[in-house]
């Protein structure tokens, strides 16, 4: 960043949302084959909607030897025919003078996909992502029938708030919403939006486990029971834990493509989809969020030691923090990585493997039986959520746990899934 000057500039018409002028700066400086040149936006914090903001273009004077000459002066050229901008000055600035007034760095290389602008937001108060303390149940408790009515009811209402899945929870008297929330993702049913702030159901799908034999993930109601049941035998097979909706099996008893044909009169989305490859390590690194405003002095801090968090004075060493905020209950989990001086947010247990990753990626340790179609895991390095649906969408069953061993055991792991966990995860030493 030392190495790159930035120069100010300023939207003075009304048609330039954030995310209108990523795109059009992303495509115009493609066109003009400057992305070497012009390497990245950073926006004005705090800016929503379209109007007058200012932003900053990140340029290295020493991507091209003909910069103080022919190429300063296209550049030149070329700002000056995006209409709708003002250059604000012609002074150049450095990182250190601008850091506080931006936000996330935006690259301008034209990509498969589209830039993503999203507003830099502060911790929030309420953190969906926090995990709850296990609450002491005894053998007996069994709340899957009503983990099935939540179930119901989150299929007829499509999407909704976090808010809502609470309150839902609490009139069903299901306790622990986030963990309740967490496991119906892993189970395929419903995915969560990057905050956590809002949840919406997958649509109804078959993931052969199987010959002729299929698991249902996604919405359910008593109709698609009942045309399922007609169609072939379902089976509702309990979780190892009390506190989901139980596994709906499907074995085909027809013709695959006419039961699907008729399926799909009733519910069009319908179809039989493979589970989704993991992400590669690199990728899913890349997919978390920064955090661009961590006011360290009002937290104490703690740090992750591989087994507990230890407290420490202030964030010198790339790791997982927990942020405890002075005089308030409020606290959150960040990771810290020192090279690049930038928090990230995301989910729990993702944060610390990837700390796991860091401390001494050659105590991690994974467990393959080909016969019994096994992989085990220590409970205290489980995987990140993307990894660890993957391995639970190809049974459909959250995993046992072993208490001898503290182990967590996934059904139905075959060779392929194997494999590509293996070419998924390259710090894991499979052949060991």
């Amino acid at each position: 960043m030392s190495k790159l000057i930035y120069w100010l500039f300023h939207t003075h018409c009304k048609k330039f949302k954030p995310q209108k002028l990523l795109e059009h700066l992303q495509k115009r400086i493609t066109q003009e084959n400057l992305v070497d040149v012009i390497s990245h936006v950073r926006i004005e914090k705090g800016i929503k909607k379209k109007g007058e903001y200012y932003f900053y273009l990140g340029i290295d004077p020493k991507a091209r030897p003909d910069w103080e000459s022919r190429q300063k002066d296209n550049l030149e050229k070329f700002l000056k025919t995006i209409s709708g901008i003002n250059k604000a000055a012609r002074q150049e600035f450095y990182w250190e003078e601008i850091r506080h007034m931006v936000g996330i760095a935006y690259d301008l290389e034209q990509d498969i996909q589209t830039i993503r602008y999203f507003e830099v937001k502060r911790l929030p108060k309420v953190n969906p992502f926090r995990l709850e303390t296990p609450i002491a149940e005894s053998a007996e408790s069994d709340r899957s029938r009503a983990c099935e009515q939540l179930l119901w009811w989150l299929s007829a209402a499509g999407s909704g708030s976090w808010e809502t899945f609470q309150a839902v929870c609490d009139r069903l008297d299901l306790p622990q919403p986030r963990r309740l929330l967490r496991r119906l993702q892993l189970l395929g049913h419903l995915t969560v939006a990057r905050d956590g702030r809002r949840w919406q159901m997958q649509p109804p799908s078959l993931q052969p486990v199987g010959e002729n034999c299929y698991v249902l993930y996604g919405q359910r109601n008593a109709a698609l029971q009942k045309d399922l049941q007609q169609l072939g035998r379902l089976e509702e097979i309990p979780q190892s834990r009390k506190d989901v909706p139980p596994c709906w099996q499907f074995e085909l008893q027809t013709d695959v493509a006419t039961a699907i044909a008729k399926l799909r009169a009733s519910y069009p989305t319908l179809g039989i989809r493979p589970v989704e490859a993991p992400p590669q390590w690199d990728n899913w690194v890349a997919t978390l969020d920064v955090v661009d405003w961590v006011p360290l002095h009002r937290y104490r801090l703690k740090r992750y030691d591989g087994s507990h968090f230890a407290d420490v004075p202030t964030a010198e060493e790339t790791g997982f923090y927990e942020l405890h905020e002075k005089g308030s209950p409020q606290q959150h989990a960040l990771f810290y990585d020192r090279e690049q001086d930038r928090w990230y947010s995301g989910e729990w247990y993702g944060l610390r493997f990837l700390a796991l990753t860091r401390l001494a990626s050659e105590n991690l340790s994974v467990k393959y039986d080909p016969n019994s179609r096994e992989l085990s895991i220590p409970i205290s390095q489980r995987w990140p959520l993307a990894y660890k649906r993957y391995l639970v969408m190809q049974s459909g069953c959250l995993p046992c746990y072993r208490p001898e061993t503290e182990e967590l055991v996934y059904q139905n792991i075959t060779p392929t899934a194997w494999q590509i966990i293996g070419e998924r995860l390259p710090l894991l030493d499979l052949e060991k």
